[in-house]
This record gives structure tokens, C-alpha cells and sequence, in this order.
């Protein structure tokens, strides 16, 4: 969010538009050095607002005394008790996690039952985020390639595209209330010349034109 007020405030209307705050115990996924969303939704209400980061989280001065908890972990165990939030959100992190399978059995695990998980999920190669014909470049290498080239990279993209998400909610038991898809007609034109790199194998037209993912799931039995 860097501090822009309106950005912060169109991403918690976003969330608001299917998720009651109010009274609520909210987990944030990867807010970086930016939790302006949970100081406002604590504004807002919320009961309990935490944010949870890797290593490279900086806590910006304040933020506690205005009723906002931060957390470091290691990528893996979340350090909370089963059914301790109503709502875990995040906002492009997703796709930066190194096990993502791990990583949505751990909002299951840590969501009340019939809390929501709210995700926006960013599908494109963030190296080449302003050229458009590249976004799916991470694509041309195997996943043995791919691991050796990111090992040291805190941009690492875990390069799954919507229909492997989708299908990693339903087999971690959260069943989707709103799934919307932005595509890109670039992307689509490319797939249909057959110029989108295949290191991970080839990709239907919807998988390949899809790059970035709304989300709204709620925590159901496995």
C-alpha cells in the first residue's frame, strides 16, 4: 500500500464486499513493511487484527500501540493455535510461497470452522512485470531449473497457474464463494500462435490468458 490512503482503502472495501470485519479476529498474510490495511480494519472493528511475515518483516514504529500484532515465522508452521481467526487475507503473497500446498493447509488449519480466506494471487513472472509478452517467461523453465535459479531469490514465484490453485483450495478444504479471473488478450493470442513457453508442460487457453486471481473460499471439512 506505500501509504496511499485510497489504495488502502479500496483493498479493505474489497475484502468488506463479502466479509463482515466487525467483532472479528483477522490473520494477514505477508504485510510486509505495509499493515496499513490492519490498522485500518482495526479502525473499522475488527476485533484482533496480526499480521505474519517472514524474515524480512519491519515494523513500523507505532503500530502496536494502535492495537495491531505482528509476527515472524519460517514459511511453514504458523504459530497459532487450530481455529484461532475468523479471516485470513492476503494480498499478491500467494504466489511467492515456496510450498503453497503447506502453506493453504495452514490457513485451514488456523481458520475458525466457516471462517473466509480472502486472496488476491498475482500468476505473472514478476521479473517482467511491464511487458506484457513476458509475463508468463518463468514458465520456459522445468520446475528442477526453475528451483536451482530462485533458490536465492526473495522474488521467488511459485508459478502455478488458476486451475492448480483452484483445485490446491479444494483438495486443502476451502470451498470457493467467489473466484474471479483477469486475463490478458496478449496472452491468449500467444497461446493460440503457440508461442507460451511449456517447461511445465502445455497449458490450456484459459491457464495460459489468466494472470491474476480474486478470491474469496471458507474453511470447510476436509
Amino acid at each position: 500500500m506505500n501509504g496511499d490512503p485510497d489504495a488502502v482503502r479500496e483493498r479493505l472495501d474489497w475484502y468488506r464486499s463479502r466479509i463482515a470485519i466487525e467483532g472479528k479476529s483477522i490473520l494477514e498474510l505477508g504485510p510486509g513493511h505495509t499493515p496499513e490495511v490492519l490498522l485500518a480494519a482495526r479502525a473499522a472493528g475488527a476485533a484482533r487484527c496480526v499480521g505474519l511475515d517472514v524474515e524480512h518483516l519491519v515494523e513500523p514504529k507505532g503500530v502496536r500501540e494502535r492495537g495491531v500484532e505482528l509476527d515472524l515465522y519460517d514459511g511453514r508452521r504458523m504459530p497459532y493455535a487450530d481455529a484461532t481467526f475468523d479471516i485470513v487475507w492476503s494480498s499478491d503473497v500467494l504466489e511467492h510461497v515456496r510450498d503453497p500446498a503447506l502453506t493453504l493447509a495452514e490457513c485451514h488449519r488456523v481458520l475458525r470452522p466457516g471462517g473466509t480466506l480472502a486472496a488476491i494471487i498475482d500468476l505473472r513472472d514478476h521479473y517482467f512485470l511491464q511487458t506484457e509478452e513476458r509475463w508468463l517467461h518463468c514458465l520456459r523453465y522445468s520446475d528442477r531449473t526453475w528451483r536451482a535459479l530462485c533458490s536465492n531469490r526473495s522474488s521467488y514465484v511459485n508459478r502455478l497457474r488458476s486451475s492448480e490453485w483452484e483445485a490446491l483450495f479444494r483438495r486443502h478444504g476451502l470451498e470457493m464463494i467467489s473466484y474471479e479471473k483477469q486475463q490478458s488478450d496478449v496472452l491468449r493470442a500467444m497461446h493460440r500462435a503457440g508461442k507460451i513457453p511449456s517447461g511445465r508442460g502445455r497449458l490450456d487457453e484459459d491457464d495460459a490468458a489468466t494472470y491474476r486471481l480474486q478470491l474469496f473460499a471458507v474453511r470447510g471439512d476436509r
